[in-house]
């Protein structure tokens, strides 16, 4: 094989472009791990906002409604706080949940989970089949480019 026509992955666009968005993510999940980041959201259709929560391994989103006899604040807010949950799970479950009350205060509020490790390995499965096509594309132009005989 002549020099130029093997793929190297530290020569591909596609994998260096791809680095920032990993490092993001899993640094985003050991902050996570570390500190919780509550977001609440406001919209004009509604007097009650809508909470984004990046916590314990996992991105939650959550509509909240009432709690403890006390509205929440109007307006975008964002709060960073250590995190109390000591002893979270570093691989999470994803799923939704229901609004759980005691009497009149709400325990947990209804929304989703989304783990960190889920979009590390979605981003993972995305840039892996962006650099295998990128390879696919390489092969294809090398066989295209080599000399009849």
């Amino acid at each position: 094989m002549e020099k130029g026509t093997q793929f190297r992955l530290s020569r591909s666009r596609a994998f260096w472009l791809g680095v920032p968005g990993l490092v993001f993510f899993l640094w985003a999940w050991v902050d996570s791990m570390k500190v919780e980041t509550v977001a609440l959201i406001e919209w004009r259709s509604s007097s009650m906002p809508d909470a984004v929560i990046h916590e314990a391994g996992c991105l939650k989103y959550c509509r909240l409604v009432y709690y403890g006899r006390i509205w929440w604040p109007q307006g975008l807010s964002v709060r960073r706080d250590k995190s109390m949950l000591t002893n979270a799970s570093l691989l999470p479950q994803p799923g939704w949940q229901e609004a759980q009350w005691s009497g009149d205060v709400i325990i947990t509020t209804p929304g989703w989970r989304l783990p960190h490790w889920l979009l590390v390995l979605a981003y993972g499965g995305l840039w892996t089949t962006l650099i295998l096509w990128q390879w696919t594309l390489f092969r294809r132009t090398v066989r295209q480019e080599a000399p009849a005989g």
